[in-house]
Formats: C-alpha cells, sequence, structure tokens
C-alpha cells in the first residue's frame, strides 16, 4: 500500500484556495479528482517499470489504454554486424490521449540472430525483432557517459597494448560496453528481452556487438542529443 501525505497536504491547499476564490463544491470536487488521477497514474507507471524490470517508458505504454506514439525514422544511429543483425536508435515521443501528458525518450530497435539447433545436431539462424525503451533521463545519462568515458578512445586503441579496457553502463533495459584491446575496439550491447509484445517480464538479455560500427558513436550521440 502507498501513502502520499505530501498529496494530502496538497489537496488541503487547493480547497483552501477553492474556498478563497468562491469556488462550487462541484468543481472543486473535479480539480482534486484530477489531482487524484494524475498522481495515481504516475505512481501506477512507477510502480509497473520498477515491478518489471522495465523503463518507465515501457510502463507508461503498458498502463495507457490509449496513447500516441511518434518515432522520428528520419534521425538514427544504425549499427550493424557482419551475421545480418542491427540495432537502430531513433528519438521517441509518446503521449497519453486520455491525460495529454507527453513523455520523450529514445526508442532502440533490434535484429538479433539467436541460433536454434536442428533437430540434427545443426544450427541455424533465429532472428528475433525486440525493441527497448529508455527514458529522458537515462538518454542524459547515456550522453555523459559516452562524452565523458568513451568519445575520446574512440579510434585510438594502441596495437601494441595486450590489455583489455572496458567501459560499460547499465540502464533498466539495456547494458552497453566499449571494449579495446591491442587495436581492436567493440561495441557491445545486452538488451532485455520483452518478447513480441513487449509486455514480457524480460529476465532473459539478448546480446549485440560489432566491431567495424564503433566509428558510428558520435552519430549515435548526435541521436542522443536531439531528444534532450
Amino acid at each position: 500500500m502507498h501513502h502520499y501525505p505530501r498529496v494530502s497536504m496538497v489537496i488541503h491547499l487547493l480547497a483552501y484556495i477553492c474556498a478563497i476564490i468562491n469556488l462550487n463544491k462541484k468543481t472543486m470536487k473535479k480539480i482534486i479528482l484530477l489531482l487524484l488521477l494524475s498522481v495515481g497514474l504516475n505512481a501506477q507507471n512507477k510502480f509497473q517499470a520498477d515491478a518489471a524490470g522495465a523503463s518507465e517508458f515501457r510502463g507508461l505504454i503498458n498502463s495507457s489504454d490509449a496513447y500516441f506514439l511518434s518515432v522520428d525514422f528520419s534521425t538514427v544511429a544504425e549499427f550493424k554486424s557482419g551475421a545480418g543483425e542491427y540495432v537502430n536508435f531513433y528519438p521517441a515521443e509518446l503521449k497519453n490521449l486520455n491525460t495529454n501528458a507527453v513523455t520523450k525518450g529514445l526508442k532502440v530497435m533490434m535484429k538479433i540472430d539467436v541460433p536454434i539447433k536442428l533437430p540434427d545436431g545443426k544450427t541455424a539462424q533465429n532472428f528475433l525483432f525486440r525493441s527497448i525503451l529508455l527514458d529522458a533521463s537515462d538518454v542524459k545519462a547515456f550522453i555523459a557517459f559516452l562524452e565523458k568515458n568513451v568519445a575520446s578512445k574512440v579510434g585510438k586503441a594502441d596495437k601494441k597494448d595486450p590489455k583489455m579496457d572496458e567501459t560499460t553502463i547499465k540502464f533498466k533495459e539495456v547494458i552497453f560496453s566499449y571494449t579495446s584491446q591491442a587495436g581492436r575496439e567493440r561495441v557491445t550491447m545486452y538488451a532485455r528481452d520483452y518478447g513480441v509484445t513487449g509486455r514480457d517480464n524480460g529476465e532473459a538479455f539478448i546480446e549485440f556487438w560489432t566491431e567495424s560500427q564503433v566509428d558510428k558513436l558520435p552519430v549515435l550521440l548526435s541521436v542522443l542529443k536531439k531528444i534532450i
């Protein structure tokens, strides 16, 4: 059970203000009801996201009866692997059609090969199409992480240095790593698998990595900055 003492104080204050400006009881009740509805929805979104180990952005989508999701496909940072996989980053905006509340974030669309074993013992490609979501606060943290810890390293890996360096940041829905060793650089992403509908529990992870596309990190940074 969640308790909101501050909300109670706000309601009492609102009632006092309404009394001063002579609002009738019917209008006052409508205002208070809207306030309670807004607080309840926000608490529900946060609780659902935390319980599922997902972003608040996903919590908003899963808890909204009617919403409009806008994804800017003209702005993209795309990473590909030699196995036919890809990970694309797009700015996204969600509008709750009941409350008109607008939330900005990042939508990441992925095509990942998770091989399956055939009856004859051989393996075959099995592509999964999944998407993950990052909140605006995650996007800010991602920008700071890339600028402070990664940008200055890209393209400067020492071929004579056998030591492996790994720089990682973790979000609720994805883990992002940049590694370098002996002149080689790699970007790796571990994303939670929420299934085809995006409503599964996300306990399993799927992996994407590339060494040939590391130089696209500046493009990713520019896409992230268009969200904030």
